[in-house]
């Protein structure tokens, strides 16, 4: 009877460990989102990353809808233009630990990493190649590659004006059509990251220019 007692009680434990460890390492360390992301988010952001609240808050409410759409088509995909030193590349790496629950600055070196195996970033300088077919089939075959295992990633491009003009067309081609034959991006959250342009957009902004004015210089 005791040793009864004593092995229903270690299953018991065993059990509840388990749990624990699906209900609290789940989300985030297998790649997916988790459910309090949104929730975690804009208090995240705002507590770590200063000077910045207006492009917080819309980047905040944009990636608060693409996670709250069910169907949707396409990636949600966003480009931040800046200075070094501005916080483009803090941004992402506050917003992956948002994403997947790594907040607690104890096990903030495991993302990236084991904590946040969806969260990948690529850099448009990987690519540099004198063929640019091979160059294209390299950041093609990086992204299919990353979204077929995490269909929920977060997909970082820092430095995408160093890609040439035919990857950039392929990377168009793929968050359009939402899906190859090998991955479906319409959960993924792309980041694209660039230093350049920002002179021109300052001034655009400071002259009054709106938002299609803007995307026809750009």
């Amino acid at each position: 009877a005791h040793l009864g007692a004593a092995y229903w009680a270690s299953s018991a434990a065993l059990s509840y460990l388990v749990f624990l460890a699906f209900s609290n390492n789940g989300c985030g360390r297998d790649g997916r989102f988790c459910e309090d992301g949104c929730a975690k988010l804009q208090t995240h952001l705002h507590a770590n990353l200063f000077g910045q609240d207006f492009a917080l808050a819309q980047l905040g409410d944009a990636i608060c809808d693409h996670l709250a759409e069910k169907h949707g088509r396409r990636p949600l995909v966003v480009a931040l233009h800046g200075p070094p030193g501005v916080g483009k590349s803090y941004f992402h790496w506050l917003l992956a630990q948002a994403l997947y629950n790594v907040t607690d600055p104890v096990h903030f070196q495991e993302c990236p990493g084991a904590g946040c195996p969806g969260y990948h970033i690529v850099f448009g300088t990987d690519y540099v190649s004198s063929e640019r077919e091979k160059q294209a089939a390299l950041l093609k075959d990086s992204l299919i590659q990353q979204v077929k295992k995490y269909p929920e990633s977060l997909v970082v491009i820092e430095e995408y004006d160093k890609m040439d003009c035919n990857s950039r067309g392929l990377f168009k081609q793929l968050v359009e059509r939402g899906e190859t034959d090998d991955a479906e991006f319409h959960k993924t959250i792309v980041v694209l990251e660039a230093n350049v342009g920002w002179l021109q957009t300052l001034g655009m902004l400071s002259d009054g220019a709106g938002r299609e004015k803007i995307a026809m210089e750009l």
